[in-house]
């Protein structure tokens, strides 16, 4: 059965997760352990991490998010973590991942201006080839810059209990669209030769 699962995205889990208490436990274990993967790749204590996460009422978000809520048989993989975190928790999971995690930051990290004052700052955290962005919610809601994504098919995040996906119908079929926000201030290609 669980093989099945890799092939199904998360509304599809979902809608089978509500069928029977047992369908409940066995899609609810199989979620767990994708999380536990997709931290593993990161970190060394997935589970220790998901803790902090849970005090600090921290999200994943972006690509790696994206590929939680897809098929786990998809070909494509989040190159990086990007860990939404609200303004005063900041230097707490920055911390974390410095001593626990072994991660070094790498400054400076310009704010990109799609947040639209969403965000603070951003530190990037490497540790050889892998990186995690530490983004700092400019409120106590760490899902607040979320809102703001420059493409629905990024808008979903992982907390350390659930998740959610802003878009469901458009990112379950893999689809998207591009926030009109976003460009302003953009030239766009002309018929003109």
């Amino acid at each position: 059965m669980r093989n099945m699962f890799d092939y199904m995205h998360l509304g599809d889990l979902l809608a089978f997760k509500g069928t029977s208490r047992s369908a409940d436990h066995m899609v609810s274990d199989y979620l767990s352990g994708k999380f536990r993967s997709l931290l593993s790749r990161f970190l060394t204590k997935p589970t220790n991490f998901r803790n902090v996460m849970r005090s600090t009422n921290s999200i994943i978000s972006g690509s790696a998010a994206l590929e939680y809520i897809l098929p786990r048989n998809n070909t494509w993989r989040a190159s990086d973590l990007d860990i939404y975190v609200p303004h005063h928790q900041f230097n707490r999971v920055v911390t974390y991942l410095v001593i626990f995690g072994l991660y070094k930051p790498v400054f400076p990290q310009d704010v990109q201006s799609h947040y639209n004052g969403a965000i603070i700052q951003v530190v990037r955290l490497q540790n050889g080839n892998l990186q995690i962005d530490v983004i700092q919610s400019a409120s106590v809601s760490a899902l607040h810059p979320t809102t703001l994504f420059w493409n629905t098919a990024l808008t979903n995040g992982i907390s350390a209990d659930g998740v959610y996906c802003a878009y469901p119908r458009l990112t379950l079929h893999l689809r998207g669209l591009i926030s009109p926000c976003n460009l302003i201030g953009h030239t766009t290609p002309t018929n003109a030769l």
